[in-house]
This record gives C-alpha cells, sequence and structure tokens, in this order.
C-alpha cells in the first residue's frame, strides 16, 4: 500500500520515490497509531463496563492498554518501514536521536486526548461519530502525502493550527535525519500540560459517575 501511494504521488508532485518513499511510508504508521488510538479511545471504558464494575482499577489502567495495544500494531507495520528508511539512507545523523523526545511527546499528547475522550464518549455516546468524522477530515489536511513545504506563506497557519502535523513531524522528521520545527515541540509541550491538567481535573471531579454513564 505505501510503495503504491509514493508512486502516485510521486508522479503528481513530480519527485523522486526514493525521496518521498520514506516521508509517506512513516506518516502513514504515525497517523495510523494516533488515529486508531483516538477511535479506539472512544471505547475505552463502555468496552470494559464488565471490569469496571467489578474490579476497582485506575481509569488510566483502561487508556493505557488501548494504546499499547495500538503500539504494538504499528510496531508490527514499522518493521516493513524502517528498513525502507535506512536502505534509502536517508541522511540518518545525530538530530535522528531527537525522535525519542518526539515520542514522549506523542505518547503524553496521545494519553491526555484519549483520557479525554474516553470520559466524553462515556457521557455521551455520540460523539463517538463526531470523532470519525475529525480523524477521516484531518488525513486530507495533514502532511502525509504530500510535503509541508508546499503550504507557503499565509497558507502556513494550516500547518501551524493543526496538532496532528506536529505530532507527526516530532517523529518523523528526526527519523528522516532532519530536526522538527521548534514551534512543534512548543506546541506539544504547552498541549501536553494543558491537556493532561484538564483530564486530571475532569476525572477528579466526574469519575464517580462513570460507572453511571457506561
Amino acid at each position: 500500500m505505501v510503495g503504491g501511494i509514493s508512486v502516485v504521488y510521486a508522479t503528481v508532485f513530480n519527485m523522486p520515490v526514493s525521496d518521498l518513499l520514506p516521508f509517506i511510508g512513516l506518516g502513514i504508521m504515525i497517523w495510523m497509531l494516533i488515529s486508531t488510538t483516538l477511535a479506539d479511545a472512544c471505547k475505552a471504558y463502555v468496552a470494559n463496563r464488565a471490569v469496571i464494575l467489578e474490579m476497582p482499577l485506575p481509569y488510566s489502567h483502561y487508556v493505557l492498554k488501548t494504546i499499547a495495544t495500538n503500539v504494538m500494531v504499528t510496531a508490527h507495520h514499522m518493521v516493513v518501514v524502517v528498513p525502507i528508511v535506512l536502505i534509502l539512507d536517508h541522511n540518518l545523523t545525530w538530530q535522528t536521536l531527537l525522535f525519542v523526545p518526539g515520542l514522549l511527546l506523542l505518547f503524553a499528547n496521545l494519553f491526555w486526548a484519549a483520557s479525554f475522550l474516553a470520559l466524553i464518549c462515556a457521557r455521551f455516546h455520540d460523539i463517538t461519530l463526531v470523532v470519525a468524522s475529525v480523524i477521516q477530515l484531518a488525513i486530507f489536511v495533514t502532511p502525509i502525502f504530500w510535503r509541508p513545504e508546499m503550504l507557503e506563506g499565509r497558507r502556513s497557519f494550516i500547518l501551524d493550527a493543526n496538532p496532528f502535523y506536529h505530532l507527526i513531524a516530532v517523529v518523523r522528521q528526526p527519523i528522516l535525519g532532519n530536526a522538527a520545527p521548534d514551534f512543534s515541540y512548543i506546541f506539544l509541550s504547552v498541549t501536553a500540560v494543558l491537556g493532561i491538567s484538564l483530564v486530571g481535573f475532569l476525572h477528579k471531579n466526574y469519575r464517580k459517575r462513570i460507572v453511571f454513564w457506561i
């Protein structure tokens, strides 16, 4: 699938397939992790209703379980993508190590976003459909198949305001031998702090009601 999509977009944008293949491959893998985690998070509490009613486990357990499941699935796909990057020798440098803090920011933001969706979707079940629609739209406005450099000038605000772009950039760019934009690290650090604070507040005040919502 990745190879076919890369050939098509390389032809459309008149770019070498060897340049676009690792870019698209990594983008799809990271996007799959993000999108499936958020989609599954909507059912994290509802799907574990029987366990929640029987065992007093922390609600974060179900969120972390959702994230871990999708990480394992993504890891199986990465076994194919990573060798492609290495074979094509895309300037792996010391900057490649920056994917480690990038992963930390990715998981920190996934944790609070998944926790928030699990809680909100437990209360309002129809939100699950809204999340699915947003995910379908986001893939087209996020540089997964096209390079962010294509949006210049005033149009660059589409990237700056897109959290999915920043989540992908801090992991993909270092692996390709380039540093992600400084703004992406700042953006994700701020959203992680604010997001974790928000879900902490919400769960503190509404955690006792979850059993009645599910």
